[in-house]
């Protein structure tokens, strides 16, 4: 409950993920290990390419099984 709350009631505490209470030492040699790094954000960056292109959808989200109300994915919603 507590790990990497930054505020509230645990706001200021090194939690591991399994509810140990850590020193800042312990916590700064063990948090690449649980939360992303820069360069875990970097690379999640650099998959997500924008598509624009009506009909298409980007490689990193998934498609869905039907538009809204069921209408087709790639009907066109909006008239110019």
């Amino acid at each position: 409950m507590g790990f990497d709350r930054r505020v509230g009631m645990f706001g200021g505490h090194h939690v591991s993920p399994h509810g140990r209470v850590l020193d800042q030492p312990a916590w700064e040699a063990s948090r690449d290990r649980w939360l992303p790094t820069a360069g875990d954000k970097a690379r999640v960056q650099a998959l997500m390419r924008p598509v624009h292109e009506p009909g298409k959808i980007a490689a990193w989200v998934a498609p869905p099984r039907n538009g809204i109300n069921g209408r087709p994915f790639d009907y066109e919603y909006v008239h110019l």
